[in-house]
């Protein structure tokens, strides 16, 4: 039998699987579930008034320490997570390199999404989702992902063909010693 229990954050003291606030024990074995559709933030401040305007957002260092205690946890089998349909507004790469060290395990994890980027691009939603063993998308998603690109003068032909050919001067350096 296997339970699903969220990855959270409760105002610093991430849980996940083993949650001290919870009310029953943790069965023997375990699938996470990891909702970053609804967004994390960096931290929240000491300040009354942020904490009651944030609420209980789980933080980026609570999921990435709720991550790294799942990795070590021979209870917990597996993960699965809803990614953003927009590009995540957290912080991709240590979230990432999380869910790696966790699959690094031999622990499969699993992510899916409506869309990655409706109407929007969807690259740092797509980013995250590549680090999952496999990636569920709705039949009728879209896949928004904005290409880059990175180009290269390649003028040699041009100047062969003009009869042209380039000759460097190299000046004397201008550092002191």
């Amino acid at each position: 039998m296997l339970a699903v229990v969220g990855v959270g954050s409760d105002g610093g003291d991430c849980c996940c699987g083993v949650c001290s606030w919870a009310k029953r024990p943790v069965p023997s074995k375990v699938i996470l579930e990891a909702d970053f559709e609804k967004g994390l933030v960096e931290y929240v401040p000491d300040d009354a008034v942020a904490k009651v305007v944030s609420g209980k957002a789980p933080t980026v260092l609570g999921v990435i320490k709720a991550l790294e205690r799942a990795t070590t946890d021979d209870r917990v089998v597996g993960l699965i997570a809803r990614v953003a349909k927009r590009g995540c507004r957290c912080a991709n790469s240590e979230i990432r390199d999380g869910i790696i060290a966790f699959r690094a395990k031999g622990k499969p994890a699993i992510a899916y999404a409506e869309t990655f980027g409706e109407g929007t691009k969807g690259n740092g939603s797509y980013y995250l989702a590549t680090a999952f063993d496999e990636i569920y998308l709705q039949p009728s998603g879209d896949v928004g992902l904005a290409g880059l690109m990175a180009e290269t003068p390649f003028i040699r032909g041009t100047l062969d063909k003009l009869g042209l050919f380039p000759a460097w001067i190299i000046g004397p350096s201008t550092r002191t010693r």
